[in-house]
Order: C-alpha cells, then sequence, then structure tokens
C-alpha cells in the first residue's frame, strides 16, 4: 500500500489497482532529514503568513523542493502558497 488513502476511504478499488499499478513502475525517493527540514521552515514561513497546510502536502511539498522536482497536481491551491515549490496542472491547457 502507498499513499492511496484517498482511493482506499472512498472504497475505489479500480483506481486504487490502477494506483499500484502506477506506481510499481517508478521509484519513490527516501525521506530524508534535509526533508523534514525543509518541510519545518516551509511551515514556520507559512503560518507566519498565515496560511495553513495539510502535513501531508507539506511533505510532498517539501520532498520536491528539496529534490528540485516538480509537482504535477490538479489541486494548485494546496500549493500555491508554498515558497519555491516548482509546480504544474496539467489538467489546464
Amino acid at each position: 500500500m502507498r499513499f492511496a488513502r484517498g482511493l482506499l476511504s472512498k472504497d475505489a478499488r479500480k483506481k486504487n489497482a490502477a494506483f499500484e499499478q502506477m506506481c510499481s513502475a517508478f521509484t519513490v525517493g527516501k525521506m530524508t532529514l534535509a526533508i523534514f527540514d525543509e518541510a519545518a521552515w516551509q511551515y514556520a514561513f507559512l503560518r507566519r503568513a498565515g496560511h495553513s497546510i495539510d502535513d501531508a502536502d507539506l511533505l510532498i511539498a517539501a520532498f520536491c523542493i528539496t529534490n528540485d522536482y516538480t509537482l504535477v497536481t490538479n489541486n494548485v491551491r494546496h500549493f500555491d502558497a508554498i515558497n519555491g515549490l516548482l509546480f504544474e496542472n496539467w489538467l489546464i491547457p
């Protein structure tokens, strides 16, 4: 089981199976202290600016920033206040 909690909570078995199949084709990086440090800095920055973010989204953002990845998401409003995060929404042309 990977990060499919939303699919599991909706009992979306077909989508969860497709997600698991897709994940098996990729190598997922490891969480490091640098990622947790970045998440802590981002949390402090966002908190001072009056923004809040779920811990899972904060760790995803910190993982991408630390590894110099671009996050692909359809939920840009969760990530638009994060300093230094590159993200794209492939559903919007």
